[in-house]
């Protein structure tokens, strides 16, 4: 559980990166201090639990958050180690943990995910 806990940002930290974006947006200053951006930061952290996930080291209670296709069917598809999305009825569905885990992860090439 430490190890989960340490690769995720600070409160305070998630502030300040906030912060900074909307202070540096309108002059370009983003790129001249090699910063990225919220949506960017969102996308890095949804990444981690998502990899700390598919190894085996959040707590139990993440266990049968996300399923493969594999999880589901036995049949061989082409799909079948990609996260199955759940299926949503409204948008504020659509930016939770559940779905945006799911989409991230799988948008990732398969050199860069960590095994």
């Amino acid at each position: 559980m430490e190890d989960a806990v340490d690769c995720l940002m600070s409160f305070p930290d998630f502030l300040y990166a906030f912060q900074t974006q909307f202070f540096y947006e309108g002059n370009n200053g983003l790129k001249s201090l090699k910063l990225l951006k919220f949506e960017n930061i969102v996308s890095l952290q949804v990444a981690k639990i998502m990899c700390l996930y598919k190894n085996g080291q959040l707590p139990e209670s993440f266990n049968n958050m996300f399923f493969t296709g594999e999880e589901i069917h036995n049949y061989n598809t082409r799909n079948k180690i990609f996260f199955r999305l759940p299926s949503c009825r409204t948008i504020v569905r659509k930016f939770s943990l559940r779905f945006q885990g799911p989409k991230i992860f799988n948008s990732i090439n398969d050199e860069k995910k960590i095994h």
